[in-house]
């Protein structure tokens, strides 16, 4: 494995993550704020009925409007989740260690440790290329980086520690389980 290639994919893959998450946050932010305006709107547009500047029509027919949109956004606001963390940007680094670590494990005699591994690994595709063999892993990367870091089971990756924080690892689930579908919010 070319390390510059795969931290070039951590970068690209964290900036793209972390655009991702950050969209999905204005646009919650953006619901929030566009809440605010409508709520301001209707009391102006009762405040200006009171004064007698507009009629009672012009006021139900403004009014349903607004109040259309307040449901609207208030149900988003209620369902909307709010994105995960931002990815760190020494996320290379760390699975370069942990791969390095599968790979020297995955090349001792310790068939136990290759049992774990096997649980964890679904599939390698080896596939030609013009610059030799591409080699793609598919798995739980929980549970594979769990085996690298021989702090753990393959079986139950929740309960091993790899001296980072909890929350990184749970991180780390998190991201191996979404895929890279990007996550979408409707307003």
């Amino acid at each position: 494995m070319d390390p510059d290639l795969f931290a070039e994919f951590c970068a690209a893959f964290t900036t793209e993550m972390n655009r991702l998450r950050m969209e999905a946050s204005a646009d919650i932010g953006a619901a929030e704020s566009e809440l605010k305006r409508v709520e301001r709107d209707i009391q102006r547009l009762m405040d200006l009925y009171l004064s007698e500047a507009i009629s009672i029509e012009t006021v139900k027919e403004r009014g349903s409007k607004l109040e259309a949109r307040k449901t609207e956004l208030k149900d988003f606001l209620a369902t909307a989740e709010a994105p995960p963390p931002l990815l760190h940007p020494q996320m290379a680094e760390f699975y370069h260690r942990q791969l390095a670590r599968l790979h020297d494990m995955l090349h001792s005699e310790l068939d136990e440790k290759r049992q774990e591994a096997a649980e964890v690994i679904e599939a390698i595709i080896l596939t030609p290329s013009d610059k030799g063999l591409q080699i793609d892993v598919r798995g739980d990367l929980a549970g594979i980086l769990a085996v690298a870091s021989g702090n753990g089971n393959a079986k139950n990756p929740a309960r091993f520690r790899t001296g980072v924080r909890d929350a990184f690892v749970s991180q780390v689930s998190l991201v191996a389980g979404t895929g890279f579908e990007p996550v979408t919010f409707r307003l």
